[in-house]
């Protein structure tokens, strides 16, 4: 899908000298020079396909991350029951069902308490 070419974009950074005085025509509301420029179709076909690009590979990188933390999770599970008796493949298994559920927390976006910043 490629753009429409035949058109006479204005760039975003053609705008005007944000060091002119502000006019009566502002405190009315009308459109000044010193507004933000509008998209035209060209500008809204990048800005609308970037925002689609970026969702999709969000939604592709958690499916990937969730994959990812229920593989570490059945991993730590069957290293912790397969091999009951010794002590080494228990605590593999633990760290690993925990490096799963972390790993899951994070694909979901739940806020682990001590490592949230806020």
């Amino acid at each position: 899908m490629c753009p429409p070419s035949d058109e006479v974009t204005e760039t975003l950074s053609e705008t005007a000298d944000p060091a002119d005085g502000a006019t009566e025509r502002e405190s009315v509301g009308e459109a000044t020079e010193r507004d933000a420029p509008e998209y035209d179709a060209v500008d809204r076909y990048w800005i609308v396909r970037q925002a689609v690009e970026d969702a999709l590979m969000n939604v592709f990188w958690t499916f990937v991350l969730l994959g990812f933390g229920l593989a570490l999770l059945a991993g730590g599970v069957l290293a912790m029951f397969g091999n009951g008796d010794s002590q080494i493949s228990l605590l593999v298994g633990v760290a690993l069902v925990g490096l799963g559920v972390g790993n899951v927390a994070v694909a979901l976006d739940v806020s682990i308490p001590f490592l949230s910043a806020d």
